[in-house]
């Protein structure tokens, strides 16, 4: 068992990593878009509530570390005193119970929140296809239901609830398996909602017209998930034993609250940092692209370009493989096919080729299973002023 720095030290440098990944999100959206997108909103408030849950721990666990103390010290010697008054022992046991209570609650949260972020970010790969739209509100309806059973279960671990932060707990043999069985289903929730996120634009990519190492790089990015299935699975395992050992030596039922506060900062730290890592993908494609960024582009225009393209002076139409959307997690190849954008009201933004487009009209034609369908005309209008 660790000891209380080194529980402090892995606890607060998890917290750590989530708020570098965090404020790396948000530079890298304020530097290349001005402007936050939903899925950056999700990821905020999955760090919220990672913050909440940190401090949560950090304030419950020196009181169930005394009470383990005490517990390993009465198995050998029963007239061992209690560390404090009865009256103020009994009023910090009901204290960390109540805050093992709230840790359920934010721990959920947070991984739920981080869910939410990546199921929005998927999200930009199938608007405007109406079957997969269908599919990703039923995807988002699922996700939604088991954060919802995973609240609940925490509500019906001790019946009645009053009994969670009582002196005596939730000790008895029916709340003990209750509990297992609850984190057994939120675990289990937890990791068919990882998978329904994975699976749902992996079917998508197999459509689109790109490169086999595109659909690799893309393919990794979607199954960020796994990172935090593994972490689940881990989490379930080291808690399932010790509440198996529990039930043979009362004296290890002290080491169930520290290790279930470990694991659950451990998973949902893990959650909040998978949640941002696509934040980081502008950077790697730009690594991979020696030509002139975005931002240099505006830095010598003074104008914001999303859609940067070089055309010449006799201002014909522009015949360009990829539009790339107004967004960090843009995807660079359009699905199916090729597209066909036709520039209007153009204005020459200085010496050279470089052109600034107030208006742009995207055509494309998409080949879902096997039918190609024309997709209606839309307009995207850039901002210049």
């Amino acid at each position: 068992m660790y000891t209380h720095t080194q529980f402090m030290v892995i606890v607060w440098t998890l917290w750590s990593l989530g708020l570098t990944t965090t404020i790396a999100r948000v530079i890298l959206r304020l530097r290349v878009q001005h402007r936050f997108q939903a899925e950056d909103y999700f990821a905020i408030v999955a760090f919220v509530f990672l913050t909440g849950l940190t401090a949560v721990v950090t304030t419950a666990a020196p009181i169930f570390e005394m009470t383990r103390a005490y517990l390993l010290a009465a198995a050998v010697n029963p007239l061992t005193p209690l560390p404090l008054p009865l009256p103020e022992f009994t009023a910090r046991t009901i204290t960390a119970l109540k805050l093992m209570f709230a840790q359920m609650l934010l721990f959920w949260s947070t991984l739920w929140a981080g869910k939410f972020s990546l199921l929005v970010f998927f999200r930009q790969m199938v608007v405007g296809i109406p079957k997969y739209m269908h599919v990703w509100w039923g995807v988002f309806t699922l996700v939604l239901l088991t954060y919802l059973g995973c609240m609940l279960s925490n509500f019906l671990t001790c019946v009645p609830l009053q009994k969670y932060w009582s002196a005596s707990g939730c000790s008895a043999p029916g709340d003990l398996k209750r509990s297992d069985a609850s984190i057994k289903f939120a675990t289990g929730a937890d990791i068919v909602a990882d998978l329904l996120i994975m699976l749902l634009p992996l079917r998508l990519l197999l459509t689109l017209r790109i490169s086999l190492k595109q659909k690799l790089g893309l393919s990794c990015l979607f199954s960020l998930g796994i990172i935090v299935v593994v972490f689940a699975f881990i989490r379930l395992s080291k808690v399932t034993k010790a509440t198996a050992e529990s039930k043979t030596d009362p004296t290890t039922m002290a080491d169930a609250p520290i290790i279930l506060s470990l694991w659950s900062t451990i998973e949902a730290a893990v959650a909040v940092v998978v949640a941002n890592l696509p934040a980081f993908r502008s950077i790697i494609r730009n690594r991979g692209n020696p030509g002139i960024s975005d931002s240099k582009r505006e830095r010598s225009t003074g104008y914001p370009t999303t859609v940067g393209t070089k055309v010449n002076t006799s201002r014909a139409a522009i015949m360009r493989r990829d539009v790339e959307l107004e967004s960090l997690h843009s995807f660079e190849d359009e699905i199916g096919g090729k597209s066909k954008v036709r520039v209007g009201d153009i204005e020459r933004a200085g010496e050279g080729d470089i052109v600034m487009m107030k208006h742009v009209s995207v055509e494309s034609r998409q080949r879902l299973e096997g039918a190609t369908s024309e997709r209606p005309h839309s307009t995207l209008s850039l901002p210049l002023a």
